[in-house]
């Protein structure tokens, strides 16, 4: 069974984190996430800790620490809620403040006391790399969408266009319809998993508009990619073989960002991005659905004179 184990790392004379990690020994390898801590009350030489509130201001004080004193964090002095985890993460403020998802949900549920419904933890951790992996895919659509433009805006200014530059454009459109062809293969599954939450495991949170509204032309669009040797013999189920080799023409791709097959149609900025986002919020409600605060389950004393075992990161 895996071990918490404390670690205290110091600024001047102040305990101003404990970070905590999976197994007795304290690395940088198996450290699940860090907390502040503060100084909650003192008797003689003892001094008892506890983390922040849920939304109390942190003051930036920590807990000072003399060579008699002695420190003590009793159960239930130590709480973790999601945000606490978050913090850890490096949002992309290109991709809308996106973060990844799924080492979130991993250390949440590492996190003690840990959550034993099997079915509930595979769920949510499959549809965040699921989740991930589609964000990955469409900033790197978006990227190569974006020097497509670029070349094409100044090649129009050229009156010869060097072929060295077309072959960078015929790259660019390459790579970006299949990063599109990818992430529309990790959206689909994403946005049919966050509709069936509710029936697998049992989520009470609605399903975001954002999903809603895209899950026919998702579903649609990711079908005729992942069946692609299917039309470019114009066959389908229920399609004619017009529609059917319709997925071969995505114009409106490289010149708006917009991916088409029959009758529907998906934007990359103004659906998919939205999409991944409210997907990520729907994951990370569920997770603590159960319980949005972590307890820490075992209390944590340090005796005079206290031994730091600190590392760098």
């Amino acid at each position: 069974m895996d071990q918490i184990a404390p670690d205290k790392v110091r600024t001047g004379q102040e305990l101003k984190i404990i970070s905590v990690h999976l197994g007795p020994e304290v690395n940088a390898s198996n450290c699940l996430a860090r907390i502040r801590v503060v100084p909650d009350r003192r008797v003689g030489n003892l001094v008892y800790g506890r983390s922040l509130r849920p939304g109390e201001p942190d003051s930036g004080q920590g807990i000072p620490i003399f060579d008699e004193m002695s420190l003590s964090f009793p159960v239930g002095s130590i709480q973790f809620t999601i945000a606490d985890v978050e913090c850890h993460s490096d949002p992309e403020p290109e991709a809308g403040g996106y973060a990844p998802t799924a080492n979130v949900v991993w250390t949440w549920m590492a996190l003690p006391p840990k959550a034993d419904q099997k079915v509930f933890i595979d769920y949510l951790l499959a549809a965040s790399r699921r989740l991930d992996e589609g964000h990955a895919h469409c900033q790197r659509a978006l990227s190569h969408l974006k020097r497509l433009q670029k070349m094409d805006s100044a090649s129009t200014n050229r009156k010869w266009t060097p072929p060295q530059t077309a072959f960078r454009v015929r790259e660019s459109a390459a790579e970006a319809w299949g990063a599109a062809e990818s992430m529309c293969v990790s959206l689909a599954r994403v946005v049919r998993m966050v509709s069936d939450a509710q029936r697998t495991i049992g989520t009470t949170i609605a399903v975001p508009d954002e999903i809603g509204r895209i899950e026919s032309a998702a579903t649609a669009i990711r079908h005729a990619i992942e069946h692609i040797e299917e039309r470019v013999a114009g066959r389908a189920r229920q399609e004619d073989p017009d529609v059917a080799m319709s997925i071969f023409d995505q114009t409106d791709l490289f010149t708006a960002g917009v991916l088409r097959y029959a009758d529907y149609a998906l934007d990359i900025r103004q659906d998919v991005v939205p999409a991944i986002l409210a997907a990520r919020r729907f994951i990370l409600e569920a997770v603590t659905m159960h319980g949005a605060t972590k307890i820490l389950t075992s209390p944590l004393h340090m005796p005079a004179p206290i031994e730091w075992q600190s590392y760098s990161d």
